[in-house]
């Protein structure tokens, strides 16, 4: 339950967001086609909705890896800091490591040694963020090694669904 507090708070700053920019948009429209603020609400609803969707389900599969992680091993590490840490987990992926995919692509072409120094970097990088929380070195160690290991595996099916759907074809 506690996972869905930021997917609350990020729905509202994206309807309040839309909400004000579809507004301001269709100003002349609303008039002409006499067009209440329900529509408005109703547009800016469904369209906050998908991304707030989207980034909760990403969040729901992080959330799950780390506490895997602390149930398996016992780390006893609070809900709270694995929420922390997976918001930040989730940042980190979708913005730094994005950068980082396409330059060691480009250093090492698209091959298996690409995405094990993907790993590599994602292991360290996840590391350094648990040691920003305060985790101990052994929980801190083990998250980070199941949480890479786990996108690594995501990644690499949904690169040989990719490759099959081609061949396929």
């Amino acid at each position: 339950m506690t996972i869905f507090i930021p997917a609350i708070i990020l729905f509202v700053i994206l309807f309040l967001f839309l909400s004000i920019w579809i507004y301001k948009g269709t100003k002349k429209e609303r008039e002409e086609t006499k067009a209440n603020l329900f529509h408005v609400i109703g547009t800016a609803f469904i369209l906050a909705m998908a991304p707030t969707v989207a980034i909760t389900l990403v969040l729901l599969a992080l959330f799950g890896s780390t506490n895997v992680a602390n149930t398996v091993f016992s780390l006893n590490i609070s809900t709270s800091q694995l929420i922390f840490l997976t918001i930040s987990l989730f940042l980190y992926l979708y913005t730094i490591d994005s950068f980082i995919c396409v330059l060691v692509e480009h250093i090492m072409g698209n091959n298996i040694f690409n995405h094990i120094a993907l790993l590599l970097i994602r292991i360290l990088a996840f590391y350094g963020i648990g040691l920003i929380f305060g985790l101990s070195q052994t929980s801190n160690f083990l998250i980070a090694i199941v949480v890479a290991c786990i996108v690594f595996f995501i990644e690499y099916l949904q690169e040989n669904n990719k490759a099959e759907n081609k061949s396929s074809r």
